[in-house]
């Protein structure tokens, strides 16, 4: 079992149901579940590596920098990651989306059938992909 409590130093580790989180030192050995309604971390990229350099300076090693393996193959540097974060931020607080949880309920409506995602959700979800 690997040491988490770096993990649980995320500000969203409360919340968050991604089963592939880039600050677990064996994501990279998990499975990816596709039905999880949250499928990518949402946390701040400078956030995530500034916690990886506290977990490496303590001896535990967290494979890809904290990123995902999506942002490790877009090929842009963390700085240039969390520019393109903060843009994302800022298209949902335009669009009146006041966290990013309210895309992971949308998604999860979907899934379930229950109901259908709202229009400002899809015009996110089309704009993050």
């Amino acid at each position: 079992m690997s040491d988490m409590s770096y993990a649980r130093q995320c500000s969203r580790w409360n919340v968050c149901s991604v089963n592939c989180c880039p600050l677990d030192p064996d994501h990279r050995t998990r499975p990816s579940i596709s039905l999880d309604p949250e499928q990518t971390c949402l946390e701040s990229p400078a956030h995530r590596v500034a916690l990886v350099a506290q977990a490496n300076a303590a001896g535990l090693p967290i494979p890809d920098g904290g990123l995902t393996s999506k942002e490790l193959a877009g090929g842009l540097t963390p700085e240039q990651l969390e520019t393109v974060f903060q843009e994302k931020h800022e298209r949902r607080r335009q669009l009146g989306i006041r966290s990013a949880s309210n895309l992971t309920r949308g998604r999860t409506t979907q899934l379930s059938g229950t109901q259908e995602p709202s229009e400002d959700v899809e015009k996110v979800e089309e704009t993050t992909e």
